[in-house]
């Protein structure tokens, strides 16, 4: 991204792209240390330990976890985190049923077409995976419009 395109891009998009990589790059790190001390307590993608629980928060979206629901399986207003159980189809939280999309494939694919919100939308649902609908995309920005 270019100095022109970042002072561009809406605030939700790079502080969330930064929360992505972040959030990445401490699952692997934890993931590798708990192989290599034979951890059951590793982070990882697809244990419960390793998910965040993000929520509306008085229509603030300075951070957002829509780029976090295109890598994981965790869908956010389905359950809970670490034995933390909240109101299960709760509007305040994601419907996330996205799954898949790698930080390589959103950087190359989807950010250099998103500036906001709604480019971003656009974006996924022209560079979708195989298993993600339009309905997927328009559920999971639900949340944010």
């Amino acid at each position: 991204m270019g100095n022109n395109q970042f002072w561009q891009t809406s605030k939700v998009i790079y502080e969330s792209w930064a929360q992505v990589v972040e959030w990445a790059l401490t699952n692997d790190e934890y993931h590798k240390l708990g192989i290599q001390y034979n951890s059951i307590t590793a982070l990882d993608y697809n244990h419960e330990a390793g998910k965040q629980t993000w929520r509306r928060n008085q229509n603030n979206w300075e951070y957002s976890p829509v780029f976090i629901d295109m890598i994981d399986d965790f869908n956010q207003r389905n359950g809970g985190i670490n034995g933390i159980i909240w109101q299960q189809g709760s509007l305040d939280y994601p419907n996330d049923r996205i799954t898949g999309y790698t930080l390589s494939y959103i950087n190359f694919n989807i950010l250099c077409n998103s500036y906001g919100l709604s480019s971003l939308h656009e974006a996924i649902k022209n560079h979708k995976l195989s298993g993600v609908t339009d309905n997927d995309v328009d559920e999971l920005f639900s949340l944010y419009w």
